[in-house]
C-alpha cells in the first residue's frame, strides 16, 4: 500500500511539472519521498523559529509585530529579516536532509546518467527568473545605497542602512544557497531521470531565490516617516518586483521543461 501511494504521488508530480511522458522509476519515488521527509524537517524548523520567536517577546515585552516602527525605532525591520534569515535556514536544513537522501541513493545506484558539464545559473535558473532576481536583489541594494545617501534625517538614513544591510545579508545567504545546488551531483540513471533531476534542480534554485527583499521593503516602507519619499521609494520597488516576479512565474508555467544540457 505504502509502494502503491509513493507511485501515485510521483505520477502526481510528474504531471503537475509537465514530465506525464515519464515512467515513475523507484529511484524518483525514493527522491520524491526523502524531498517530502526534508519538507517536514523545513516546517518544523519553521515552527520552532516561531516558538523561540514567541517566547523571546513574550520574556522581553516586545509586541513582535514587524509593522509597528517609530519613526526613529528600525527594530521592527531588523525582526521581521530575522524572520526571512530562518526561513532560508529551514529551506537549506531541509535541502541538507533530502541531499543526505540522494548522495546514499547514488551510492547504491549501479549506473549514473549526467550532462558533459555542469550548467550555469542562467540555464538552471531561468533567464526570466535571473532577470527578476537580478531586479529584486540588484535593486534593492541600489535602492539602500540610495536612500541611505539621499536620506535628509537621521531617523529615515538609519532605516535605510537597516534595508540595505538586510538585503545584503539576503542576498549572500540566498547566494550560498544557489550554489550549493548548482554543485550538487546528479542522481539520475537514464536520460528521463536526468531530466527530471534538472526539474528539480531549477525547483530548489528558484526556492533558495525567493523575493524576500519585497517583503523587506514593504515593512521598510510602513516604518518609514508619514510623508517621506522613502515610503514611495520602498513601495515603488516592492511593486517592480512583484511584476517582475509574477511575470517570471507565468513565464516558468508556459515553458516545458528541458535538459539543462541543451543550450
Amino acid at each position: 500500500m505504502t509502494a502503491s501511494i509513493g507511485v501515485a504521488r510521483t505520477r502526481e508530480w510528474l504531471g503537475r511539472n509537465r514530465l506525464g511522458h515519464i515512467e515513475p522509476s523507484a529511484l524518483l519515488v525514493e527522491r520524491l519521498a526523502a524531498r517530502r521527509r526534508g519538507n517536514r524537517i523545513n516546517v518544523g524548523t519553521v515552527l520552532a523559529f516561531f516558538v523561540i520567536l514567541g517566547a523571546w517577546s513574550v520574556t522581553t515585552g516586545r509586541s513582535g509585530s514587524a509593522f509597528d516602527p517609530d519613526e526613529t525605532d528600525v527594530s521592527g525591520l531588523v525582526f521581521f529579516v530575522l524572520t526571512n534569515v530562518a526561513l532560508i535556514l529551514a529551506l537549506w536544513a531541509g535541502l541538507w536532509y533530502a541531499y543526505r537522501a540522494e548522495r546514499r541513493l547514488l551510492a547504491a545506484s549501479r549506473t549514473r546518467t549526467a550532462h558533459p558539464a555542469a550548467a550555469g545559473v542562467a540555464r538552471v535558473l531561468g533567464r526570466s527568473h535571473l532577470a527578476a532576481v537580478l531586479v529584486v536583489h540588484g535593486g534593492g541594494l541600489l535602492l539602500g545605497a540610495a536612500t541611505a545617501l539621499l536620506a535628509p534625517r537621521p531617523p529615515d538614513r538609519a532605516l535605510a542602512l537597516a534595508f540595505l544591510g538586510s538585503v545584503a545579508l539576503l542576498s549572500v545567504l540566498s547566494g550560498l544557497a544557489v550554489a550549493g545546488v548548482l554543485r550538487r551531483p546528479s542522481v539520475a540513471e537514464d536520460s528521463d531521470s536526468l531530466l527530471v533531476d534538472d526539474v528539480l534542480r531549477t525547483q530548489d534554485t528558484r526556492a533558495a531565490v525567493a523575493p524576500f527583499p519585497i517583503l523587506v521593503a514593504l515593512v521598510a516602507g510602513v516604518g518609514s516617516t508619514v510623508g517621506s519619499w522613502l515610503i514611495w521609494s520602498f513601495l515603488a520597488y516592492a511593486g517592480l518586483g512583484c511584476v517582475c516576479w509574477a511575470y517570471a512565474e507565468l513565464s516558468a508555467r508556459r515553458t516545458a521543461p528541458v535538459p539543462a544540457g541543451i543550450r
